[in-house]
């Protein structure tokens, strides 16, 4: 049986359905696939996948994710950021502030789709840093559902800082050793700006702090101002859970903000089990269903 091509509609059961979509970002398109359903739900889902990833996510995790939340009644978009899949623009172009206007410009698309005012992101890996850098900028989010999320840059605290950018030079040392780090290296798929970027990134920031520009301390900073439901789930596994944990158990600890953690024990950063796919999924299915009946309350209130 040949698979259907890219622009072709699918009718994955009686109630869900998934089409192709593409919209504009600063000239270049943007392309993903949108899941609607017959009777949808107050809040739609928004998947975005992390920095090396493409919309289906590891071992298509956000696709399954999303499929199942069809099935639960909620329409979704996952979409490829530029520079990845089939969207336009070069991988070494990409940086935290177009994956921010890749995904604004989403969240307009799958609103105005699907007809709802409110919405969910789902984050993997960067995508989660995203979810949380675009807060501020959507005030129709009602909550972040965030997998394998690093902690920020903030430039806020030098000390953490350092101990971040001594993490991450410990992280891309392990992979140098790994075959696949290698393979990629050939294939030219690593930037060495973008690790440069990961590293020392913040004490750029600080410096634009100390002269005084307005840049903002940290993407934290709109989650504390604008709190909303927040889970984060992480794999025991993971070599970055214990320093990524800790730094958002501090956060939520200093802010107040509540955020729900869940750790699978064995489970790797990228979730490839289908056993821990299950798990992932029904976490996920009742946050929505908690954020869904929130958000109908707010609804029908007079």
């Amino acid at each position: 049986m040949t698979a259907p091509p890219f622009d072709t509609a699918v009718a994955l059961s009686p109630q869900v359905n998934e089409r192709p979509v593409e919209f504009s970002v600063d000239g270049q398109a943007v392309r993903g696939i949108l899941t609607t359903v017959a009777d949808p739900q107050p809040v739609a889902l928004l998947f975005v996948h992390g920095w090396g990833g493409v919309r289906g996510g590891p071992h298509n995790l956000l696709t399954h994710l999303a499929r199942a939340a069809g099935e639960a009644g909620c329409c979704s978009l996952r979409f490829d950021l530029r520079g990845r899949g089939e969207s336009d623009g070069a991988a070494p172009d990409a940086c935290l502030a177009s994956m921010a206007a890749d995904t604004v410009a989403a969240a307009e698309h799958l609103k105005s789709d699907c007809g709802v005012c409110s919405m969910v992101i789902v984050g993997i890996c960067s995508g989660g840093n995203i979810a949380i850098a675009v807060r501020e900028r959507m005030p129709d989010v009602r909550g972040l559902f965030m997998l394998s999320v690093y902690p920020f840059s903030d430039g806020d605290n030098f000390g953490r800082d350092v101990r971040r950018t001594a993490h991450f030079i410990k992280v891309y040392w392990d992979k140098l050793w790994r075959r696949q780090t290698w393979g990629k290296l050939v294939r030219g798929e690593i930037f060495f700006g973008s690790i440069l970027r990961v590293l020392f990134g913040h004490y750029q920031r600080d410096q634009r702090q100390a002269s005084g520009d307005g840049t903002p301390a940290s993407p934290l900073e709109s989650l504390r101002q604008h709190p909303v439901p927040v889970t984060i789930i992480y794999g025991a596994a993971d070599p970055d859970y214990q320093a990524s944990f800790d730094y958002f158990a501090e956060f939520a600890s200093k802010s107040g903000v509540d955020i729900g953690f869940h750790t699978i024990p064995g489970a790797n950063h990228n979730f490839y089990s289908e056993a821990w796919k299950q798990e992932i999924t029904g976490e996920l299915l009742e946050f929505v269903a908690a954020v869904s009946a929130q958000t109908q309350s707010s609804i029908d209130a007079p």
